[in-house]
């Protein structure tokens, strides 16, 4: 399961915190709470959204968040834990993609964060590989400057929960 969208993560009081559909429809926790997980098969929810790992508590033990919230034995969760540019939440989330063709939901999020911390030219390769030299994003990221490849703020956001 894959939802591409806007979050909105309240440090402050986590309960008004919320995912923006579209304009006028939103998500919150007590919504989340009502979709069923797998009773038997584990699922992969991966929740495209600012601040869909983020917690109240940094480090600590919360499941006031939206991938906490929603992580079980029976459905793990890939999330952000703070706000990402779309450019590069667009180029982990191919890499995730081509990485779940062959790998568990694990490896798959290992894959696309090794990938990108290994930097433009590794990124590119791989995605050369798979989708063609002359794939649009490919010759995005070639001629992309702005990414900061070597920065936390660009890699480090993603989280696996399980």
């Amino acid at each position: 399961l894959w939802v591409t969208t806007h979050g909105e993560f309240d440090h402050m009081d986590p309960h008004r915190s919320k995912l923006v559909i579209n304009e006028g429809i939103e998500m919150t926790f007590n919504d989340l709470r009502k979709i069923p997980t797998p009773a038997e098969d584990r699922r992969l929810l991966v929740l495209d959204a600012c601040d869909s790992g983020a917690e109240p508590i940094y480090g600590g033990l919360s499941s006031l968040g939206f991938g906490p919230l929603l992580a079980s034995s029976n459905q793990a969760v890939i999330c952000y834990r703070w706000p990402v540019e779309q450019f590069a939440s667009a180029v982990f989330n191919v890499l995730l993609a081509l990485g779940l063709r062959t790998r568990s939901f694990y490896g798959a999020y290992e894959f696309a964060v090794i990938t990108v911390i290994q930097g433009k030219q590794t990124t590119i390769q791989q995605l050369a590989e798979v989708l063609g030299q002359d794939h649009d994003l490919v010759g995005r990221i070639q001629d992309n400057e702005s990414i900061r490849w070597n920065t936390l703020a660009f890699w480090g956001s993603a989280a696996f929960l399980e």
